[in-house]
C-alpha cells in the first residue's frame, strides 16, 4: 500500500492511503518549521481558533488596557507581563517607557510573540515559561514595579489569575508594586432560560428514554451560553458574589488558596423557574477604578467581546424524577444561593446551589 501527500495545511494534512483519502493531525515542518514541531503547537492552534482571534479583535479591551498602562507605568519601571500571548500589553508598557520582561507558558505563542515584537520594533525578553518558574536574579534583574496580566477568563478565575498573582506578590513584586488589573467583582443572578436549560439534559426522543446519559451532566461547571435574548428572565437581582483586590497581598483570595464559601438570601423578583445561575464580572484596571472592563451580558457588549468573554452559566440540578423540572418560585419568595470557590485546581471556577426558603 502506498501513501502519497496530497495537501498539507498545519496542523492537518490530507493523505492518500491506498485507494482512500484520510485527514490526519500531523506536524507539517516544511510549512512551519519553528512552530509545528513544538509539542504545544496543537494546543496553541486550538486556543487561537477557540477564542484568541476574537480577543485580539476586541479593540475596546486593548484600548482600556492601553489607558491603564499609560497611567501606571513611568519611565524606568520594571514591568512584567504574565501570560503574554502576543506580547500586546508588554509592547504597550514598552511604549510607556517601561523596562519590560514577559513570560508565556506556551512556547509556540512565545515564539510568535517575538515575531510580533520585531514587526513592531518593540523588543524585550519573553520567557517561554510561566511566571511561577521565573526568578529574580537569573531571569529578572530586580523585583518588579508593575505587574500586568490579562489572565481573566469568562468565569474570572479560570485562567489561574489568583495563583499567578499570589505567587508574584510573594516572590517577584516589590512592596507597593502596581498590579493591572487592580480589582474585580464576580456578579451572579438566578434566571429562567428555558431553551438553554432544556438543552442541558437528556430525556425522551423518538419515543426512547435517554435520561441515563444525564450521568454526564455538568451541574458544577460553568458552561458557555449563547448571547442573551428576550427569553431570559432574571428572577433575582444581580448580586456581587466575590470581590478581590489583586494588588493587595493581604486580600483573603490573594493571601490564601483556601476555599471560599458564601451564602446569600435573595428576594425573588418575578414568578418563574430557577433554571440557571448566570455569572459575569467587571474589573478596575487602575487603582482609582476610572478604567474598567465588563462582561455583563445584559448590557451591550463591544464587538467581538462575546467571542472570548461570553456569557457563562451553571445549570441547576434536575428534579428527583429526572423530568427536567427545576424549582418554581413566585415573586416575593426568597432563595438561598450558596457560592463555593475551590482553588485546588489550576482553573478554579465558582459553583452554586440554590434552595427556595
Amino acid at each position: 500500500m502506498t501513501t502519497r501527500w496530497l495537501r498539507a495545511l498545519p496542523p492537518l494534512a490530507i493523505l492518500q492511503v491506498g485507494g482512500r483519502k484520510e485527514q490526519r493531525a500531523v506536524h507539517c515542518e516544511e510549512k512551519q518549521p519553528t512552530l509545528s514541531s513544538r509539542s504545544d503547537y496543537p494546543q496553541a492552534v486550538m486556543q487561537a481558533n477557540g477564542w484568541h482571534f476574537a480577543m485580539l479583535r476586541d479593540e475596546h479591551r486593548a484600548r482600556q488596557f492601553e489607558s491603564a498602562i499609560q497611567k501606571a507605568v513611568t519611565s524606568g519601571d520594571l514591568v512584567l507581563d504574565v501570560g503574554a500571548g502576543t506580547g500586546l500589553l508588554g509592547m504597550m508598557a514598552k511604549k510607556a517607557g517601561g523596562e519590560v520582561y514577559a513570560c508565556e507558558g506556551n512556547s509556540a505563542f512565545a515564539d510568535v510573540a517575538r515575531r510580533v515584537q520585531r514587526a513592531n520594533g518593540l523588543e524585550f525578553p519573553i520567557f517561554a515559561k510561566t511566571s511561577q518558574s521565573l526568578e529574580v536574579g537569573p531571569d529578572l534583574p530586580r523585583k518588579v514595579d508593575v505587574l500586568v496580566g490579562e489572565v481573566l477568563s469568562s468565569s474570572l478565575f479560570g485562567e489561574g489569575i489568583l495563583a499567578t498573582f499570589r505567587d508574584a506578590h510573594r516572590r517577584l513584586l516589590r512592596p507597593g508594586a502596581k498590579v493591572l488589573p487592580r480589582r474585580a467583582r464576580l456578579h451572579f443572578a438566578v434566571v429562567e432560560w428555558d431553551s438553554v436549560y432544556r438543552g442541558s439534559y437528556a430525556g425522551q426522543v423518538a419515543g426512547l428514554d435517554l435520561s441515563a446519559f444525564n450521568a454526564f451532566r455538568a451541574e458544577r461547571r460553568l458552561l458557555e451560553l449563547p448571547p442573551v435574548d428576550g427569553t431570559v428572565r432574571r428572577l433575582t437581582a444581580a448580586t456581587v458574589g466575590i470581590e478581590v483586590d489583586f494588588g493587595d497581598p493581604s486580600d483573603p483570595l490573594i493571601a490564601s488558596a483556601s476555599p471560599l464559601v458564601r451564602e446569600f438570601d435573595l428576594p425573588v423578583l418575578a414568578d418563574g423557574i430557577c433554571q440557571l445561575v448566570m455569572v459575569w464580572w467587571d474589573a478596575d484596571l487602575t487603582d482609582d477604578g476610572d478604567v474598567q472592563l465588563s462582561t455583563d451580558p445584559f448590557q451591550p457588549l463591544p464587538a467581538f467581546r462575546h467571542g472570548h468573554w461570553g456569557a457563562r452559566g451553571q445549570v441547576l440540578p434536575l428534579a428527583e424524577n429526572g423530568d427536567g423540572a427545576a424549582a418554581n418560585v413566585r415573586s416575593g419568595d426568597k432563595v438561598r444561593v450558596r457560592l463555593i470557590l475551590r482553588q485546588d485546581r489550576p482553573d478554579p471556577q465558582p459553583y452554586f446551589t440554590v434552595a427556595v426558603l
